[in-house]
């Protein structure tokens, strides 16, 4: 995930939603919904963003931060309690916190950032006219997952099978390896899937992957 995006979509939406009239308050309320925290690249990077376009932490912003939760109704949860707070807008990255937002927050102006198609995921009526109060980024992670199919081809030609590590539960990595199960069908290569709870099953998947050896391991990008 490239953080220029993320930050310079926050900006943006917020500056759109809360540019000070006589009718508004010159302070604003942004909820984030994402694994940036205090003090983290991420979060240094949204602020100066933000701060190049007239908003300043503390000053006349606020922000808010939650970590998505593994469980999706805690998630939903989550959001509905950042709605609360009454943020002018409400940012999520990832697919679990954005489908939470949708669902926990659907009256919150939401800027979203995944890495598959939301109409195909119904969070947007069209690219075009996206429709309710949802915007966002699309990452292609499908597209990013392909390639790294196509290179790992070209560093082994002989390979034929393939174990394709993602986190369980992340219904955007489901469609990406569906695309990757359909690029690597016409050269020969099997994929096999190896969908991760936690970390137990991260450091289980040695054991997995020797009883049934693979010529390629692709990891699939997400939280996990």
């Amino acid at each position: 995930m490239k953080r220029r995006p993320l930050c310079a979509l926050a900006a943006l939406s917020l500056v759109a939603a809360m540019s000070p009239s006589p009718a508004q308050p010159a302070r604003a309320r942004l909820c984030v919904m994402a694994d940036v925290a205090r003090g983290s690249p991420g979060h240094a990077g949204l602020m100066r963003s933000l701060a190049e376009r007239g908003w300043v932490d503390s000053r006349n912003l606020e922000v808010e931060y939650v970590q998505p939760h593994e469980d999706a109704a805690q998630s939903e949860q989550l959001a509905r309690r950042l709605a609360q707070l009454k943020c002018n807008v409400m940012l999520t990255q990832g697919l679990p916190a954005t489908r939470a937002a949708h669902a926990g927050a659907a009256q919150t102006p939401r800027v979203f950032v995944i890495g598959s198609d939301p109409v195909a995921l119904g969070l947007v009526a069209t690219l075009q006219r996206p429709g309710g109060n949802a915007t966002g980024y699309v990452a292609p992670a499908h597209e990013i997952a392909v390639k790294q199919l196509s290179l790992l081809r070209e560093l082994a030609p002989a390979a034929r099978r393939v174990a394709l590590v993602f986190q369980a539960g992340n219904a955007s990595m489901l469609l990406t390896a569906d695309c990757v199960e359909t690029a690597a069908r016409p050269l020969g290569i099997a994929v096999r899937r190896y969908p991760l709870q936690g970390w137990q099953d991260v450091e289980a998947l040695p054991s997995a992957l020797s009883r049934e050896p693979v010529d390629g391991l692709l990891v699939m990008l997400d939280r996990l």
